[in-house]
């Protein structure tokens, strides 16, 4: 196979297997006798797969293991047990019309379902769990949709037009929400509550083209390459673009605002793996060394050398500065300590952690200061009910639909309080707050402070009537906050395509941030 543009990918076949490679990259897929996937090992890892005689999987392992999972069947060929890496196990029984889920800590949830005789038909109608207060009902219309969801005294409520399409929704919190429809079903109008009427327009292939918000919001607009890329997104608070090589991965992606350009520039190897990164208007250029699987293996400038686990979890990152911080696994694939030292040596950050059955965090062990140990406690599903450290003896209590209503660690404590729209009203304690909320169900005011929502809705300013300590946001085309000002001052920012913030302009002082993954790493202030 020969893409437009890097390595070719070649394809061979034995008659158990089939390898491709494409650059330095193999993939090698194994079958068993009965034509089954037995292994696929991508990138030197290996995941493998084991069938019992009914030829049902019985075991898949974790990368790079021996260990894995294991499933049971009844004699319909139902999962009745799942047994994990760790030897923990979670157990499902079936009913009539029920499944009944027992998890690792041992807690049992029941879900019940209609399905008018067709097992292979089933729709949720309830969902029964290990605290009664919890418990959610559901109901459907003859078409099978969710028309209500009910839980703790509340209701939620759907409703659909003659196509099938979902055309309102009744939230406690916010009242009715409506949508207009087309024919083709894209939404071309939205209302929540008593707020003005968004409408959204679309081009022949349905592609959104534009949203028109009541009041002083800003439109935006988008316009599309011919393969329905998006070149544009413009609005009065930034106008976003982008441009794409021809297998259609980003290389560019721009903010135009105030007269002032940011730009990011990607480049990418022959197997379109991200190699670099390149800030405009420094120039600065951040290389990443991708390895075979395309994970980055350095932050140049910044980060040496970052390897990783078999199931892509970050192992090892060195620093440019020689600190070095590694990471350990449980066999569950959990993190299980952190570990930082210096260039000496020095251990200045040493942390471990357990979990139960299901992955709740039980433990922190600080072996730096063990001042600074946690121990965490959770209720019968799963809700953070205590939480002991430095702090003295920590206690969380809920109400049945979830939310917090009392929380005390030491000598401090908090309560909450909803309003019948299930709203937080207020809070009391050490700290007191009164809120109140605007249309759209964003808090307007608590603790002394307002804050101002456009139709998106994104906060727009805080405390406008004081001028001393006003903030005032604007959003780009992508709806990504893209300035900050205050006191005259007005800080630009940009963030990708992915909500990382890059950039930050205040002034004539440019931050930079640059990541490893998702990680922020390190952040760079010129002049």
């Amino acid at each position: 196979m020969t893409p437009p543009a890097g390595n070719t990918q070649n394809n061979s076949y034995t008659p158990t297997g089939k390898t491709s490679v494409r650059g330095t990259l193999s993939e090698v897929t194994l079958y068993d006798a009965f034509g089954r996937v037995a292994s696929i090992t991508r990138g030197g890892i290996a995941k493998t797969r084991t069938y019992d005689a009914y030829g049902r999987v019985s075991f898949i392992s974790d990368p790079n293991a021996a260990t894995g999972t294991t499933y049971q069947y009844d004699a319909l060929g139902r999962v009745i047990k799942l047994t994990n890496a760790d030897g923990t196990s979670q157990t499902t029984a079936y009913g009539p019309a029920t499944r009944t889920v027992t998890d690792e800590r041992g807690k049992a949830t029941t879900y019940t379902y209609r399905s008018y005789g067709d097992p292979e038909k089933q729709f949720l109608m309830a969902i029964a769990a290990a605290d009664p207060a919890a418990n959610i009902s559901l109901t459907r219309d003859a078409r099978d949709q969710v028309t209500s969801v009910s839980q703790g005294g509340f209701t939620r409520t759907y409703g659909y037009n003659v196509n099938g399409y979902l055309a309102s929704v009744n939230n406690p919190e916010t009242g009715d929400t409506l949508y207009g429809r087309d024919i083709a079903g894209n939404m071309v109008s939205s209302q929540v509550g008593a707020s003005g009427v968004t409408s959204y327009t679309y081009d022949s292939q349905n592609r959104q083209t534009a949203i028109i918000y009541p009041g002083g919001t800003p439109s935006v607009k988008k316009t599309y390459d011919k393969t329905g890329n998006l070149l544009t997104s413009s609005s009065s608070g930034g106008i976003r673009s982008f441009a794409y090589n021809s297998v259609g991965l980003p290389t560019q992606e721009r903010l135009s605002i105030d007269g002032k350009l940011f730009k990011l520039s990607y480049a990418y190897d022959s197997n379109d793996r991200l190699r670099s990164v390149t800030y405009s208007p420094s120039g600065s250029v951040i290389e990443y060394a991708p390895d075979v699987l395309g994970r980055p293996t350095k932050v140049s400038g910044y980060v040496d050398k970052a390897t990783y686990w078999p199931n892509g979890m970050i192992k090892r990152i060195a620093y440019a500065n020689g600190t070095v911080t590694s990471f350990g696994q449980t066999p569950r694939l959990w993190p299980s300590f952190f570990n930082t030292e210096t260039t000496a040596g020095a251990e200045y950050l040493k942390s471990s952690y357990s979990y139960d059955g299901v992955g709740n965090l039980l433990s922190v062990n600080d072996f730096v200061d063990n001042n600074m140990d946690r121990t965490l406690a959770y209720d019968d599903i799963n809700r953070l009910v205590g939480a002991n450290g430095f702090w003295g003896t920590g206690v969380l209590t809920y109400d049945g639909v979830g939310n917090l209503i009392q929380q005390a660690f030491g000598s401090n404590s908090l309560s909450y309080s909803y309003d019948v729209q299930n709203r937080l009203a207020a809070v009391n304690g050490q700290r007191v707050a009164n809120l109140s909320y605007d249309v759209y169900g964003n808090v307007s005011a608590s603790g002394g402070n307002t804050y101002t929502y456009d139709d998106v809705p994104n906060l727009v300013c805080v405390n406008c009537g004081n001028a001393a300590s006003k903030l005032e946001y604007q959003y780009d085309g992508l709806n990504q906050r893209s300035s900050v000002s205050s006191a005259g001052n007005k800080i630009y920012e940009m963030q990708d395509s992915d909500g990382k913030l890059r950039m930050q302009l205040d002034g004539e002082t440019l931050t930079e941030y640059f990541y490893l993954g998702d990680q922020r790493i390190a952040q760079r202030v010129s002049p």
